[in-house]
């Protein structure tokens, strides 16, 4: 993340941003991965009342989390059923669905590591429920997709987590190129009924087709510059859309603001992930949790959140903070 920054703040020098705007994103970041450091190194030796804290605190964010989703994503649905007047927030709920998605694995292995079997999968199906009634469909997904790669990591952790970390750095690698190349057909053929059915999916696909048609016929090496995606489209890409927006993908917002160096550099920081995983973490439960923890993570910043997102940064960081101490918790017992 460090050398992501620094080549950020040297595409400052060109950048389509203006220059303050970049300098003060720059800015706010540099300090982000100290402090981040500083808190996975002090949670990988916690004494035992520590844990009992942190797991005590994980269970009451969760569950209290999910309360609050449930209470009013069933109150709004039945308040525009019965009466059609209020409308439903759906950016709150889909922000809260993403925060408590983060949290579902760890809380599943501290729970099941407590031997709170029961409560475990029932946090789980909770999880699960609150994301659907969200609208949340990104958290949900990557929630469900995160589950099938526990269960598989659980079977075969070393293969799984070395397949994770390979596929996906060579998919951040390749992002532009594919993008470039299927968008155009897929948006040809099936605007409308894209269009009709996903209008938000929709959206973020004209972005990934406009976005990458710029970086590959551009730029390609060193980018636009940092903060410069918003600064690219002159107009509508679309009667009412536009790309002004952030990317909706990390990868390819890495790839258009600081080039090829970048591209690279953010799929060896996701694929480091994995690794530290199959160097670290022997215990199977424990990689799994690690595994579906990460994926996690990777579907939301390849679909929704900005790869300069401070919030969502520091939400992860607090998160492996606690995936170090449940890891040590399992080691315990």
């Amino acid at each position: 993340m460090v050398l992501l920054l620094l080549w950020g703040g040297i595409s400052i020098a060109w950048t389509l941003a203006p220059t303050m705007v970049a300098l003060r994103l720059c800015l706010v970041w540099l300090p982000l991965p100290f402090f981040a450091s500083l808190l996975i190194l002090s949670a990988t030796h916690v004494p035992q009342n520590i844990e009992r804290q942190t797991f005590t605190l994980l269970m009451a964010s969760f569950f209290f989390l999910a309360i609050i989703i449930f209470c009013r994503a069933t109150a709004e649905r039945m308040t525009n059923t019965l009466w059609n007047t209020w409308p439903w927030d759906i950016w709150t709920l889909k922000h809260a669905g993403f925060v408590l998605g983060a949290m579902t694995f760890v809380t599943f292995g501290f729970l099941w590591t407590y031997n709170k079997k029961i409560l475990a999968m029932g946090a789980f199906f909770l999880a699960v429920g609150c994301l659907f009634l969200a609208g949340s469909s990104t958290s949900f997904c990557g929630v469900l997709i995160g589950s099938f790669i526990f269960l598989l990591s659980y079977q075969q952790p070393l293969w799984v987590t070395r397949l994770l970390m390979g596929t996906s750095y060579t998919f951040v690698i390749l992002t532009p190129f594919l993008f470039s190349s299927l968008l155009p057909t897929l948006l040809k053929h099936h605007d409308q009924w894209l269009q009709k059915t996903a209008n938000s999916f929709f959206h973020r696909l004209l972005i990934w087709d406009f976005l990458s048609s710029q970086i590959t016929a551009s730029r390609f090496l060193w980018g636009f510059g940092l903060g410069s995606n918003r600064y690219l489209a002159t107009q509508h890409i679309r009667p009412g859309y536009d790309a002004n927006s952030h990317p909706h993908n990390a990868g390819l917002e890495a790839y258009v603001e600081l080039g090829l160096l970048g591209g690279v550099l953010f799929a060896l920081l996701v694929a480091s992930l994995f690794w530290l995983v199959t160097k670290y973490v022997k215990d199977k439960f424990s990689v799994a949790v690690c595994n579906a923890t990460i994926l996690y993570a990777f579907i939301q910043y390849e679909n929704d959140p900005s790869l300069w997102t401070s919030r969502w940064f520091c939400l992860f960081v607090l998160i492996g903070a606690a995936v170090m101490i449940f890891v040590q918790a399992r080691e315990a017992r």
